[in-house]
């Protein structure tokens, strides 16, 4: 397996990482269910907790893939569409709110509002990493079916000669 590769798991671990610790903290720290809204931040933080880490480690499998030179199936192929376009949703989400962060932050800059440096340090660099597993879980999906195909081809022209 290539450098990049290793680096792309890498980065898909770190991904979970950050978005769970993103939505542990508050848990952590108020863990009162009693308030509806309490009850809706959970289950979409779950939710979103559950595509980001069903994406980052379905992608770290299919990274075993390009050295078998195997087709994908086409459930696979349907599964792997599915979680693309959610976490695409949920990573623009959180690129979309990196700014508004920041901008909350400057805006309570007073000591006892410092606190809102943490989340958004942290909204940036999901954003940043979320941004780099889409664009590599693509190149991931038609380098499968190049070294697929390539691999075939290879296979043809040795029984030709």
């Amino acid at each position: 397996m290539n450098t990049h590769w290793k680096i792309f798991n890498i980065i898909n671990l770190t991904c979970i990482a950050l978005v769970t610790s993103l939505f542990i903290w508050p848990i952590l720290r108020d863990s009162d269910l009693s308030a509806s809204t309490n009850r809706f931040f959970y289950i979409v933080g779950l939710s979103i907790l559950l595509v980001v880490t069903a994406n980052c480690l379905h992608n770290i499998s299919l990274t075993r893939l390009l050295t078998v030179e195997r087709n994908l199936t086409l459930t696979r192929k349907i599964f792997f569409w599915i979680l693309c376009i959610l976490f695409s949703a949920v990573i623009l989400v959180f690129a979309y709110q990196t700014p508004d962060a920041f901008l909350h932050y400057y805006l309570f800059r007073e000591p006892p509002h410092t606190s809102y440096l943490r989340p958004a340090i942290h909204i940036l660099s999901i954003s940043i990493t979320g941004l780099y597993t889409m664009a590599m879980q693509i190149i991931l999906f038609y380098r499968i079916r190049k070294y697929y195909r390539q691999g075939i081809k290879d296979t043809i022209d040795g029984m030709g000669s």
